[in-house]
């Protein structure tokens, strides 16, 4: 237990650093400076600095995973269900400035085209999870039957493009309104149901 709450003090402190000063000026001193140790001390975590970005960034990918997860619990309906994700893991990063500079320094965290990606099990996860809600939502009949691993990808690329375009662009309101209109789309489609002949 205690070995666990150092290295969530670890990955805090990694992640204050990494955001201030990028992956390639922060130090292992400054993080172990931060925690109050030595250098040394600290490499009975980690093997390196680059080892501890990439282990303090899953750290705060599965934060953002849980408290999505955490907000769709007791809620039964599909649709509900995907409106909240797709709410609550945009506003998770307008509320972590931290991991928001991190990501601004490192877009690659969220790759477009992953060959290699280093977060690869952890993104499998929430297209897991949104796949789950669309499948749930076809079996309860709120959603026209689909192919749900291919739409659940097609969704989460179009979120991290979402994401991506959010910190190159600094116009809040552009972004927001984009969100909701990007929401509505996937929601509502283009087509009218009953279109006037």
């Amino acid at each position: 237990m205690r070995k666990k709450i150092e290295l969530n003090l670890i990955y805090q402190a990694a992640l204050e650093n990494f955001s201030r000063y990028g992956l390639r000026k922060t130090t292992l001193d400054d993080i172990a400076a931060d925690l109050g140790v030595t250098k040394s001390n600290l490499y009975r975590y980690t093997k390196n600095k680059e080892t501890l970005y990439h282990e303090a960034v899953a750290y705060a990918m599965r934060q953002w995973q849980e408290r999505v997860k955490k907000a769709l619990v007791g809620v039964d309906s599909p649709k509900e269900q995907f409106l909240i994700l797709c709410h609550k893991a945009f506003a998770y990063l307008a509320e972590d400035k931290i991991f928001c500079a991190i990501l601004k320094n490192d877009p690659d965290i969220f790759p477009m085209f992953p060959v290699q990606d280093e977060y690869g099990e952890i993104n499998r996860e929430s297209v897991v999870l949104l796949e789950t809600i669309l499948k749930n939502g076809i079996e309860q009949g709120v959603f026209r039957p689909m192919e749900t691993s291919h739409i659940a990808a097609v969704i989460f690329s179009i979120y991290k493009m979402f994401i991506i375009q959010t910190y190159i662009r600094t116009d809040d309101q552009f972004v927001e309104q984009v969100f909701i209109q990007t929401v509505d789309l996937l929601t509502q489609g283009i087509f009218l149901s009953n279109p006037p002949s």
